[in-house]
């Protein structure tokens, strides 16, 4: 008969056995698919050289099928980038207007797409940049409502202590 340090060692194989067996499942499940992968590489090769028209076809797909992989907010930013410098580069006016409304969406939607897929993202850095984008482009654009400093006021709230003087000074600066 076997003794109890015989069973003891073989409930331990057996249970890191199992343990090994889920891991590698949970790994298995959490793996990311190839497709998404490619687009993602392409995407960021492509904004890295600032090759932005070649970018867009990936960050688009991105955007629609993959929002949340690797860093969701970095896709969501370098989608907005790269749409404000297709913006600067385009020589037709209504080319510029609509790249521009491209970016503004995204900024407006990103935040929602985020949270519901539960995603981690600074929403105090997100509004500072909002606001930075409409300070910048928001003259040449037609119908827009929004103002820098109500981002601003809303990256304050959201984090008062982590807020750069700069932009508390705007904020003063505007009242």
């Amino acid at each position: 008969m076997p003794g109890k340090s015989h069973r003891m060692w073989i409930w331990q194989i057996a249970v890191a056995g199992f343990a090994l067996v889920l891991a590698t499942s949970t790994v298995k499940a959490q793996e990311i698919p190839y497709e998404v992968k490619v687009n993602y590489s392409l995407a960021a090769e492509n904004y890295k050289n600032e090759d932005y028209e070649s970018a867009i076809p990936y960050i688009r797909w991105l955007l629609v099928n993959a929002p949340t992989v690797y860093n969701g907010e970095r896709i969501h930013r370098r989608a907005v980038d790269t749409y404000a410098s297709l913006s600067e580069a385009a020589e037709d006016d209504t080319l510029k207007a609509a790249y521009l409304d491209t970016a503004l969406t995204i900024l407006r939607t990103g935040p929602t797409t985020l949270k519901v897929a539960s995603a981690p993202f600074n929403e105090s850095r997100w509004e500072l940049d909002f606001g930075n984008f409409i300070e910048r482009y928001g003259n040449t654009m037609v119908g827009l409502e929004d103002t820098p400093v109500e981002h601003w006021v809303r990256a304050y709230e959201i984090d008062p202590a982590g807020l750069d003087p700069y932009y508390v000074r705007k904020i003063v600066d505007s009242y």
